[in-house]
């Protein structure tokens, strides 16, 4: 049986997420040790995709993937490399509301000046204040429903298109605020970046537009989560699971394959492609070798491509017409087994060296020291 954490003991009562907490922690100390944080991070929600039976299971409108389980992850803006997960399991007492979330996943950072990006959801004045004093430079979207100031609020409805103003707090003038009136009211607050405009050409008649420069920065940097998503989902382990803690876990090792293939990539010149870099792995941990050996990638068990299914099974006659179909798998190699399989050895040169998948923990190392 596979497990990740003793049921019987005393966290299990006080902690919904025991079965996997240990794992994650220990995963997440090597992500950060093994590489530095980016000057710029964005945080964001991502959604691991779930529709059990869950009590803290979620459903956002507008993502990718509406049903899940939520997780809160801190990212770099450049690469997606990601250094920090935390899974929503509902109401907590000591994450209360969204500055103690943001509070908590940059606690690593302060007193580093580090930039962090954040979307409408976690900004707000008081979360800026804090982390300016922490020496976090931080820029988000911002509700106009969390601005303190009324008749500020009610001067934002008048603007007309196109119309940027910029304010600041009193008497500390440590934040900025930007009101760009485009199709709609959109909202910048920063502590550290100016009151600053620029000018873009828009549209196929390449017309100057002023906007401000905050958003170009927004636009650019807060999509790191994003990109961390996407770089999980290439070669995704797609298996229809009922235990939600187990959907945690291929979370935590796709995120892991994720960040160590960001690595090879920074060190190497001229990376392989991400598939072989998994396959790689694979192949150190099954055959327990070290990973500082180069790794030949010779003979390995594979499915037969579909390509080659076809057509060994489906013979073309010179009239053109289909004979009956023929069947493409052969006898296993091992001499005590009669099962037809369509796993062949991916080294060998003749499509012979099939190879049923009860026969595989044994007869394929015996079947190749025997030929070799």
């Amino acid at each position: 049986m596979f497990h990740l954490a003793d049921n019987r003991s005393s966290q299990a009562k006080s902690d919904k997420l025991h079965k996997t907490s240990n794992f994650q922690n220990i995963m997440q100390d090597k992500w950060k040790k093994y590489y530095r944080f980016s000057p710029n991070l964005n945080l964001d929600e991502a959604m691991i995709p779930f529709t059990g039976r869950l009590s803290f299971l979620q459903y956002i409108r507008g993502k990718p993937i509406p049903w899940g389980i939520k997780a809160y992850i801190l990212a770099s803006s450049s690469t997606g490399y990601i250094y920090r997960m935390h899974i929503y399991s509902g109401k907590n007492k000591d994450i209360i509301n969204t500055q103690q979330l943001v509070e908590y996943m940059v606690e690593d950072l302060s007193g580093s000046s580090y930039m962090l990006y954040i979307d409408n959801y976690y900004t707000s004045p008081k979360l800026l204040q804090s982390l300016r004093e922490k020496s976090i430079r931080c820029t988000g979207t911002l509700r106009k429903n969390r601005l303190l100031n009324k008749p500020l609020c009610a001067k934002i409805s008048t603007m007309s298109k196109g119309e940027i103003k910029f304010y600041t707090n009193e008497p500390e003038k440590n934040l900025t605020l930007a009101i760009w009136k485009d199709k709609r009211e959109v909202l910048f607050l920063s502590n550290h970046r100016q009151a600053e405009k620029t000018q873009v050409l828009v549209g196929v008649n390449q017309q100057v537009k002023e906007i401000p420069t905050m958003r170009i920065h927004y636009n650019d940097k807060a999509r790191g989560v994003d990109n961390a998503n996407k770089n999980c989902n290439v070669y995704r382990y797609n298996h229809a699971e009922k235990k939600w803690w187990k959907k945690i876990f291929e979370q935590i090792v796709q995120i892991t394959l994720s960040n160590i293939y960001i690595i090879y990539k920074h060190l190497n010149s001229k990376p392989k492609s991400k598939f072989d870099c998994h396959m790689e792995i694979i192949t150190y941990l099954i055959h327990n070798d070290q990973i500082e050996k180069p790794l030949k990638l010779k003979h390995y068990l594979d499915w037969v491509p579909l390509k080659k299914k076809y057509l060994s099974e489906v013979k073309i006659e010179d009239s053109g017409q289909q004979s009956n179909k023929k069947d493409f798998r052969l006898t296993c190699k091992n001499k005590n087994c009669s099962k037809k399989s369509d796993l062949h050895c991916v080294g060998c040169t003749q499509l012979s060296s099939f190879i049923c998948v009860l026969c595989v923990p044994i007869y394929f190392i015996e079947y190749h020291e025997n030929k070799f």
